[in-house]
């Protein structure tokens, strides 16, 4: 096994006047083509018999060892945060770097990250949870403090002393933890370091797309200034026919209720009247400049649709193993049908598959529940909301579900199933925009629970959580909760209806 560590050009603060330049305001694409970043060499450690002997090498000799571990013949090769490091590697190596991917990608398990196998670790409770996963903190942890960066690549300290001191602190890492990292998930984080990398089978991206979304006009600044004034918005809407509705802040100010959780701005959305649904999308965008920061960050990142695009997704970002989106881009919630989707095509030779996973919160709740009556509809190929309908409603059959009564029981089938009571489910009406009074919500919620017996029984199986603070899957994938206890566990108040 290799641990890699590489050092590039490092400037904590851009002179004023210049292009910014670093990580702090560049992505990490952007930052690796930018002429003024350079590769400053590498500290190398490798596990022998004996222990492990680290180099610091530059110039012929890191290309030499690079090359080498690429073929394969150094066996794993490891790296704390390993998407970038390869990403420097794929930059300013390039020729070894399309070799080694190709052998990690038929060999998944010889690329080991250690920046997740941290992540890991901190989710078993191997590692306490206040601890962190930067190598600066692991160093603390493990008694081998970490060198001040800005300090080694300025010339201020040894850059050598302080790189072969990163690779010193993974290794301990890897002593510690890596035999006990499961091999499934190992190959989970290797995907993940895959993704966020450039390689020939990356996305690409159509820039005249991102660029219509990226630029404004004048008179679009001067629409959106307009519309972010809640007065000016309020004053449309009433000339549109519809009446403002307002929510009262913490310091008992009143205000619009258009925050995207706002029922009343989900109704805006899904207005009959074309006018209010595109003055309500107006709104929204002229309030965020999210979709437009994103397409920047888009094109600069695949230089203006020259490169390809990694996709950057950090393995177990969550406790529960959920990955998240990092580099400013956070590929998992771009919204379906928008442009910045839209913009995505598939490398040469490649085609671009595009998926969705059906009903899926209810389809596995109900495996893990053990919920056989709702298992049977998916097996027949029924509709689970107009099966619950049936129920809720006393109908002779799904025939007879109206597409008012789908949505109600639709509604309850998602908001229910995770134990929310009337309270709640009121709030996930409100903002799905189904209409629902405190009677109806409690009605809904109590015939809910009488349909679905198994479901319940799960919920009171689940209990053990409170008492021990994890919960292991099916999977054999153990989730620790560090701060459940009978103290910070709070059960919501009864719910009482009115009238």
């Amino acid at each position: 096994m290799i641990i890699v560590d590489f050092e590039t050009t490092y400037q904590p603060r851009t002179p004023k006047g210049e292009e910014p330049h670093g990580l702090r305001s560049q992505t990490v694409p952007q930052y690796l083509h930018d002429p003024r970043t350079e590769c400053l060499g590498a500290a190398v450690s490798m596990r022998r018999q004996f222990g492990w002997q680290s180099a610091w090498l530059t110039g012929e000799k890191l290309a030499r060892m690079l090359e080498a571990a690429a073929q394969g013949r150094c066996g794993t090769v490891s790296a704390h945060n390993a998407a970038f490091d390869l990403s420097v590697w794929a930059r300013f190596y390039p020729d070894s770097y399309a070799v080694l991917r190709e052998w990690v990608r038929s060999k998944p398990r010889k690329l080991l990250d250690t920046q997740h196998l941290a992540r890991y670790a901190s989710s078993q409770g191997w590692l306490p949870h206040d601890v962190g996963v930067s190598l600066a903190a692991l160093g603390d942890w493990v008694g081998l403090a970490k060198g001040d960066t800005a300090d080694a690549v300025a010339g201020g300290a040894a850059l050598d002393e302080y790189a072969l001191r990163d690779v010193e602190i993974a290794s301990k890492l890897i002593e510690r933890w890596h035999e006990r990292w499961p091999g499934d998930e190992q190959t989970s984080s290797t995907v993940h370091v895959l993704m966020s990398t450039p390689g020939a089978e990356s996305l690409r991206v159509d820039a005249e797309t991102l660029h219509e979304v990226a630029s404004q006009t004048d008179a679009e600044r001067e629409q959106a200034s307009w519309l972010r004034k809640d007065e000016n918005f309020a004053a449309l809407l009433e000339k549109l026919g519809v009446q403002p509705q307002y929510k009262e802040t913490k310091t008992g100010r009143q205000k619009l209720a258009l925050a995207k959780t706002d029922g009343f701005m989900r109704q805006l959305l899904s207005h009959n009247d074309k006018r209010v649904r595109q003055a309500a999308e107006l709104r929204q965008d002229a309030g965020s400049s999210i979709n437009r920061t994103r397409a920047q960050r888009m094109l600069v990142s695949s230089g203006d649709g020259t490169r390809p695009l990694p996709m950057s997704v950090d393995y177990y970002r969550a406790h529960t193993g959920r990955s998240g989106g990092s580099g400013g881009l956070n590929p998992q919630n771009m919204p379906r049908g928008g442009p910045h989707r839209q913009a995505l095509t598939a490398p040469p030779g490649h085609k671009l598959v595009v998926c969705d996973a059906s009903q899926i919160e209810v389809r596995v709740l109900a495996w893990l529940a053990g919920d056989e009556q709702t298992l049977e509809v998916f097996r027949r190929g029924a509709d689970p909301y107009k099966a619950f309908a049936v129920d809720l409603y006393g109908l002779d059959g799904e025939d007879a579900v109206t597409k008012g009564q789908r949505q109600v029981a639709k509604s309850a089938v998602l908001g229910l199933g995770f134990g929310a009571g009337p309270g709640g489910f009121l709030t996930y009406c409100e903002q799905m925009g189904v209409a629902m009074d405190e009677i109806e919500a409690e009605r809904v919620v109590q015939a809910y629970r009488r349909s679905k017996p198994a479901v319940v029984a799960y919920w009171k199986a689940l209990k053990q959580i409170e008492r021990t603070g994890e919960q292991v899957l099916p999977s054999g994938r153990r989730m620790v909760y560090p701060a459940m206890d009978g103290e910070t566990f709070q059960r919501p108040k009864p719910f009482a209806p009115k009238g």
